[in-house]
């Protein structure tokens, strides 16, 4: 329990009052959005999100002749989007971009490197 004290008010002094944390009130909504934002649920939330827009991406680009294709780096966990055109194959764009993966494997490689010099 919490004490706050209201300290004098027009020369009167008042005793420190005790203030009880009120328990959490859970709706049924309220619990959903609760369970969404934890960890794992952030990340399903994301994924169902991630797939239904590459889905409608794919259906769009469909009507124009234009491939999307999801392949996963095993090596560095990324799921990588292929955009190209649907009659020549040529590449238009890598999703995402080789930069940006290599950022992410450096980061990677100096991460499980500053793991092994903390655990000498």
């Amino acid at each position: 329990m919490a004490m706050v004290s209201l300290g004098t008010v027009s020369g009167e002094s008042y005793p420190a009052m005790q203030l009880s944390p009120q328990p959490k009130v859970l709706t049924p909504m309220l619990q959903k959005i609760d369970n969404e934002l934890i960890p794992q649920a952030r990340k399903a939330v994301g994924e169902k999100a991630y797939d239904a827009a590459l889905s409608q991406l794919t259906k769009l680009l469909h009507h124009k002749n234009i491939n999307v294709s999801v392949n996963m780096d095993v090596r560095l966990g990324l799921q990588q989007v292929r955009i190209s055109d649907g009659e020549t194959g040529k590449r238009i764009v890598d999703l995402p971009p080789p930069a940006v993966v290599e950022v992410a494997e450096r980061a990677r490689q100096q991460h499980i490197g500053w793991l092994i010099d903390v655990m000498r």
